[in-house]
């Protein structure tokens, strides 16, 4: 299984973000000052 990681800025990396249809869950955060930061639970889309 692939991981689905997004680079982000540590003060992006927030609890819980609203999503939309099209949007594509990640697995994993990538920071900074955090590194990898697993991203609770597997993401699950519906395509």
């Amino acid at each position: 299984e692939a991981l689905l990681v997004a680079v982000v800025r540590d003060d992006e990396l927030v609890g819980h973000l609203p999503s939309e249809p099209h949007d594509v869950p990640m697995t994993h955060a990538l920071t900074p000052r955090r590194g990898l930061v697993a991203l609770g639970g597997r993401a699950t889309t519906n395509r």
